[in-house]
């Protein structure tokens, strides 16, 4: 068989932004456009489970 190797979904920005139109606007200080993990990551992403059951 083939090698499968899982790819982690990327965290959402804040809601109504977009994360590279945020970090061109707030270059010097790309922490405006941050928001906390709980809330980046929904935990609808299922890669870590998928990845525990690969042999």
């Amino acid at each position: 068989g083939i090698e499968v190797y899982p790819v982690v979904d990327t965290p959402r920005p804040r809601a109504g932004a977009v994360a590279p139109d945020c970090v061109a606007r707030h270059y010097d200080e790309p922490q405006l456009c941050d928001q906390p993990r709980s809330k980046g990551f929904n935990g609808q992403d299922l890669t870590y489970e998928a990845a525990a059951l690969a042999p």
